[in-house]
């Protein structure tokens, strides 16, 4: 809240007594009464009036405080508000009507050795004032914290600033106070016992510096600290054997403890005793340190607390409890949004360590042996907290004798968010501890944990989980985990988890691992209690185990104890093991991983039940007993485990082959593929690793859980027909069934195919490869045994490669030009017609294929109809245009002209592939066919034609231009042509039509008197003259 702008007036009287004074407090200067004065006349001697037996009544309205004020050595002392609470700024915060508020930079009060001091309905704002500018009591600190192993510099802070603090005292109350927009700590309590704070309210105390790295500024809304003494004279004195620190019905909200520091300090005990007189940032919230415990002994007790969006540096945002396990119990609290320099916008997520921003425990050291500590949490709510591990809680002990024992009930952990590849919303450790004696027990009574979120879901952790225990003994009982998002439910490390009453962990992630449900180390393990039911539903894992991933041993030379314990001496307990729904994308939809068939029980259950049995493998039958649904109705990937044989199989219907041996016949450097499968010791389909072993040399290929080919490649070894190749798993033993002994292929070598013979391909093994003819032929060749292909690339010159299989040989000749493809070639013994252009075929591919025929006017065949005879008359009457067209043009052989045009029509079809390659000038090309009598069209003639049919072909259509020739009267049909078209000339050319009825030589002719323009002559009778004397030439020529 702002300093308060209106000064309400105050009177204040002044009552004595025998044995107690009381003092009124005015908020003015002026005041009618006797012994009336504002706050800063008794502060001007507080020895004085701030005395032992006193009472201060302070009246409605604001006082101001303008300076430091230190009280020492006072008892029964009583500051009183008469002001009434009022809603604040916030819905976390009421005020008194009363208030005290500091007007200078630095102002606050400080209370020393004192004894009964009670405070109530007073608002304190605007303060904070730091230690050593009072020079008495900065000296008395310095006499009795400076050399203690953990001092004031690691509880406080010298520089820290307070609105109200507290040393070396018992017997405090605060009631209805609230400490509002102070500067540092609101309420400082160093060294005092007896502690109640009741309905009061902690408000934006050292708010201004949030995430603000420019000031390294100790603070929060309450510390409460314990520090070793030097002398133990110096113990206040208390009230009962045991202490009470009481906080009930109070909120603290936006406390903020920018104590900049190594992230990692808090990593050990080694690294806290190096950092000993580094101020804790913890606690923005609620902070205590518990660095003492041999003074007085003490517990904490909280009951209805409400912390929302405080935050620490480090850790504990909105609460923390550090150093000694002291007994504590907490109630009916709220811990939300609290969040750390993690979630500040200048800060790096992946640099800031932050732990537990909801609610941190950290032990660092032992309580003496004999006391008895726990540590009872009941009524929480830990919701919608920021950070890297365990935002919701976070509980470490450093030390082998912590908590006796810790106690959640009834509380419920929501929408807490992580942001660290070890994260989770819940996160209980003991570190650096081996013992397994000294094992730190919780226990987990109907407690809930919601809709954890991981913000980082790209990094993987297999220890990361909305709740995660290391090295701890856990018990739960009515326990649900369910909705986190790309988080797995539980993991566990070296940790037992007794199993009690109903348990559900449903709809967890592991995005990117395995164990969507949990994730556990193979020590660790559940001990069923019964009744006892633990249910895991539609959890997911993007590997393996969609309920629970067991991670296999590195070391199988023990069995370890199996991941499911039965504590009870009944043969058929009432125990069940539930899996609804789970999902692996890889295998084990509801279990994967570890030792689940040669494992042991801890427990006598086993002994029990299976003290006759002569099964090594009793155990997993145990479990399969208390599974629902049963494993039988299950498919493979329900259960699967370690890896342990390499089985043969058939995918097209999931058919795994118990055979051991099998038989392989291979070309030398042929490569041959096995349908194989991963066997677990649950007999489920498992991924792992296949280990193929052969004349002393081994090859590894990874295998997923399916049905998987597998290629293998061995070449021949010189002078060896057989190689006897066996394939193992990384985890074989001698003691699984059968199944596990490896699988022997004993592989044969056939001899090299056509066009291929053995090639060396080192010192001791050859391959088959192309043979000589085929490499002398062309160094391009590519000979592939796996597929017994050939390639060739074309060259200047083509060749044509083939076999005949009676003789055995290989022929290799130069391809007719066009007749093969000019291009890259693929081709095997049986389809060597795949070097033929043009549809062609067999041999130099010299025929077509089957099915095709050869065209006219091209050496390209085509599927072909005998629709196409149909040409025959239109080659007739090209055969008539032909002839007619070489007379006209006076083409004889007698002339010079055709002659040249022979030759040259002969030279260029000789050619023509070379200048024009295949007809790329159509009508030059069909001309130059015409001239060698060829059809010189590009098209089918009939069904079956052949290249030899088309060559009499040929010859069909120049024997029919002779038969023509002969055939008619050259001289009358030409001499009748020649006359109708020389008629039809001249009709057009007369001005009328004169009508014939003559021969030529009586043709009558009507002078128009028309003449031309250069002679003067008539037409009609000129162009008579010119008809006459070419008839005449054409008797002579038919003659």
């Amino acid at each position: 809240m702002e300093s308060r702008s209106i000064v309400f007036l105050l009177c204040l009287c002044s009552i004595s007594g025998a044995l107690a004074k009381t003092w009124i407090v005015s908020p003015t200067e002026n005041c009618s009464r006797a012994n009336c004065h504002n706050l800063s006349y008794y502060t001007g001697d507080p020895s004085l009036y701030f005395s032992t037996d006193t009472t201060l009544i302070f009246l409605e309205g604001v006082h101001y405080l303008y300076e430091p004020v230190t009280i020492s050595g006072v008892s029964n002392l009583t500051l009183q508000g008469e002001g009434i609470l009022q809603d604040g700024s916030h819905w976390t915060v009421r005020e008194s009507t009363v208030v005290i508020h500091c007007l200078n930079s630095e102002a606050g009060l400080f209370f020393v050795n004192w004894t009964g001091i009670t405070i109530n309905s007073i608002t304190f704002e605007s303060c904070g004032a730091k230690i050593i500018n009072e020079s008495q009591l900065g000296s008395d600190i310095n006499t009795h914290y400076s050399s203690v192993p953990y001092g004031w510099e690691f509880g406080v802070g010298l520089q820290a600033y307070h609105t109200l603090l507290f040393v070396n005292g018992s017997d405090l109350t605060l009631e209805s106070v609230t400490v509002q927009n102070g500067t540092g700590y609101g309420l400082t309590i160093v060294n005092s016992y007896d502690i109640t704070i009741n309905r009061s309210y902690f408000y934006k105390n050292n708010y201004r510096y949030l995430c603000n790295e420019s000031y390294d500024q100790a603070g929060g809304n309450i510390r409460i600290t314990h520090l070793p003494l030097l002398s133990s004279s110096r113990c206040p004195r208390v009230k009962e054997i045991e202490s009470v620190i009481l906080i009930r019905d109070t909120r603290v909200s936006f406390g903020v403890n920018q104590r900049i520091c190594d992230p990692y300090f808090m990593a050990s005990s080694e690294n806290l005793t190096t950092y000993a007189r580094y101020t804790l940032p913890v606690g923005g919230g609620i902070g205590l340190v518990a660095a003492d415990y041999s003074c007085n002994k003490f517990r904490y007790k909280l009951e209805n607390i409400v912390a929302y969006k405080n935050y620490a540096y480090y850790s504990g945002s909105n609460f923390a409890l550090i150093f000694y396990p002291v007994p504590i119990s907490i109630s009916g609290m709220l811990s939300t949004r609290g969040f750390t320099a993690s979630d500040c916008p200048v800060q790096d997520p992946s640099s800031i360590m932050s732990k537990g921003s909801g609610m941190i425990f950290s032990v660092f050291d032992s309580l003496e042996s004999g006391i008895n500590s726990e540590l009872n949490i009941t009524g929480l709510v830990s919701s919608n907290n920021i950070a890297l591990i365990g935002s919701g809680l976070y509980i470490s002990t450093h030390t082998k004798r912590s908590w006796s024992s810790i106690n959640i009930k009834s509380s419920n952990f929501t929408r807490n968010n992580v942001r660290y590849i070890g994260a989770s919303a819940v996160y209980i450790e003991r570190r650096d501890i081996a013992e397994i004696s000294s094992s730190l027990i919780v226990s987990l009574t109907d407690v809930s944990i919601n809709e954890t979120v991981n913000s980082l879901p790209n990094y993987e952790n297999p220890y990361n989980g909305a709740l995660s225990l290391s090295n701890i003994d856990c018990v739960i009982n009515g326990l649900v985990i369910a909705n986190s998002a790309n988080i797995r439910g539980l993991s566990l490390a070296s940790s037992r988890v007794f199993v009690q009453g109903d348990n559900l962990i449903h709809n967890n992630t592991a995005l990117f691992g395995s164990g969507g449900g949990v994730y556990m180390d193979p020590y660790s393990y559940f001990i069923f209690q019964p009744p006892a039911n633990l249910t895991f539903s539609r959890n997911y894992a993007d590997q393996y185990g969609g309920g629970i991933y067991i991670s296999p041993r590195a070391n199988r030379v023990f069995s370890p104890p199996c991941f499911f314990q039965i504590d009870s001496l009944l043969p058929l307990p009432e125990v069940r093991l539930i899996a609804d729904g789970n999902t692996a994308n890889i295998t084990g939809t509801f279990i994967s991983g570890g030792e689940l068939v040669y494992c042991f029980f801890v427990t006598n259950f086993y002994y029990s039940y299976c003290r006759n049995s002569p099964q090594l493998s009793c155990s997993y039958n145990v479990m399969q007993n208390f599974i629902v649904p049963n494993t039988s109705t299950q498919d493979r990937f329900f259960i699967s485990s370690v890896p342990v044989a390499v089985l043969l199989c058939n995918d097209s219907d999931n058919i795994i082959l118990y055979v051991r041996n099998k038989a392989v016949s291979v070309m030398p450097g042929q490569s041959f593929a096995l349908k194989l499968v991963v066997l677990s010791e649950t007999y489920g389909i498992a991924p792992g690793k296949i280990h193929s072993s052969a004349n002393g040399v081994t090859t590894t290929n990874s295998i997923k859980a399916n049905c998987t080919e597998i290629s293998f490649t061995y070449y021949k070894p010189i002078g060896v027909r057989n190689i006897h190749i066996s394939l193992t798993t990384d985890q074989s033993v001698a003691y699984i069934h059968q199944s596990t002994t490896p699988l022997c292929v004993n592989l044969t070598y056939a001899d090299c195919p056509p066009f291929f013979q053995l090639v060396s391909n080192s010192a001791n093994s050859s391959i088959c490869g192309c043979n000589r003819y085929i490499s002398n032929a062309t160094e391009s060749a590519v000979c592939n045994i796996n597929t017994t292909m050939i390639t060739t690339t074309y060259n200047e010159v083509t060749n044509w490669i083939g076999y005949d299989n009676n003789s055995s040989c290989t022929f290799v000749g130069q391809c007719p030009f066009g007749y093969c493809k000019d291009e890259e070639v693929t081709f095997t013994v049986n389809d060597v017609d795949k070097q033929c252009a043009l549809d062609r075929s067999g041999v130099l591919c010299g025929g077509c294929a089957e099915g095709f025929s050869i065209k006219l006017g091209s050496n390209e065949c085509g599927q072909c109809s005998n629709g196409y005879l149909s040409l025959l008359l239109v080659f007739g009457i090209a055969g008539i245009v032909l002839v007619i067209f070489l007379i006209l043009l006076n083409l004889t052989v007698t002339i010079g002209t055709i002659n040249g045009l022979i030759f040259y029509a002969n030279i260029a079809k000789i050619v023509e592939p070379i200048l024009f390659q295949t007809d790329s000038i159509l009508v030059l090309s069909q001309f130059i066919s015409w001239i060698n009598l060829d059809f010189g069209v590009k098209v089918c003639f009939y069904d079956g034609m052949t290249p030899s049919q088309k060559i009499w072909w040929q010859f069909a259509f120049p024997i029919y231009i002779w038969i023509i020739i002969g055939k008619f009267d050259p001289k009358a049909s030409l001499k009748k042509i020649m006359e109708f078209r020389l008629s039809n000339d001249s009709n057009t050319s007369s001005a009328s039509l004169i009508p014939n009825e003559g021969t030529a030589d009586d043709t009558q002719v009507v002078d128009t008197g028309y003449v031309s323009a250069d002679s003067q002559v008539p037409k009609v009778k000129r162009y008579s003259k010119y008809r006459n004397s070419a008839l005449d030439l054409m008797d002579d020529f038919i003659n």
